[in-house]
């Protein structure tokens, strides 16, 4: 199998079949579950003000930011910072899936991204220096990157983040939909398939054992989900056997 469609960055087809995950309230679980849809939001609503520095910069991006769409997930298997973030109220979803069946299965299911343009793949993590180096001064219509235009330029930079969040281990999906979109529309849905796009479901940690067999019933029974499910063990403690 490989990537029918969509543009890999700082990442080869070899690696696009690692792993990714993404860690989720219970309650967007639910939504997706049910409504078979991953969610895309504007880079412009992430939280850190350095993600958009080009859309930031150039009053010719100002149209664009309504017509681009991105979702984040990470490399790590997870992490406390993942968990503690993603499921404060430690009721924590996290699924898996990889870079290929990612890109294959959305194009397969929604008709409408045959000529659109994604890209997705793993942020490079620079110093702000590096990154300014890099991007300060330059002109949108140079030939700086592969195409030169507007939008690849702005793909590549949604790409880069500063190195004091490399802990992230990020990849990024974006998404530049095919016409301007009102300045109300924040979000873009894609349809999937839960049990052919999802590879595991594993559940916090931090939930009893009784819980825990409670939602994997849930999951099972409700929600119609066939594959894996676990729970993490990050938080599960043996205690050692010390003599006294």
């Amino acid at each position: 199998m490989t990537i029918s469609k969509g543009h890999l960055i700082n990442t080869n087809l070899d690696e696009s079949e690692q792993k990714i995950f993404r860690i989720m309230p219970f309650e967007r679980f639910i939504e997706l579950m049910t409504c078979k849809k991953l969610s895309f939001v504007r880079p412009v609503l992430w939280d850190d003000p350095f993600e958009n520095f080009i859309m930031n910069s150039h009053s010719d991006c100002d149209s664009i930011k309504t017509a681009i769409y991105g979702q984040c997930w990470s490399l790590n298997i997870e992490t406390d910072f993942m968990w503690r973030v993603y499921a404060p109220n430690k009721n924590g979803i996290k699924l898996h899936t990889n870079i290929k069946k990612f890109m294959n299965h959305i194009f397969e299911k929604n008709s409408f991204l045959e000529n659109s343009l994604i890209f997705i793949g793993k942020v490079e993590y620079l110093p702000w220096d590096k990154t300014k180096e890099k991007f300060n001064g330059m002109s949108l219509y140079d030939s700086y990157f592969s195409r030169g235009d507007i939008k690849n330029i702005i793909a590549n930079s949604l790409f880069i983040k500063r190195t004091e969040f490399s802990a992230e281990s990020e990849v990024r999906v974006v998404y530049f939909y095919d016409e301007y979109l009102d300045n109300d529309i924040k979000v873009v849905d894609f349809e999937i398939e839960p049990n052919d796009f999802i590879e595991e479901v594993v559940i916090d940690s931090r939930i009893s054992f009784d819980k825990y067999q409670i939602l994997e019933n849930l999951i099972r029974e409700k929600l119609g989900y066939t594959g894996v499910i676990s729970q993490s063990k990050l938080y599960s403690f043996e205690p050692l056997n010390i003599k006294e």
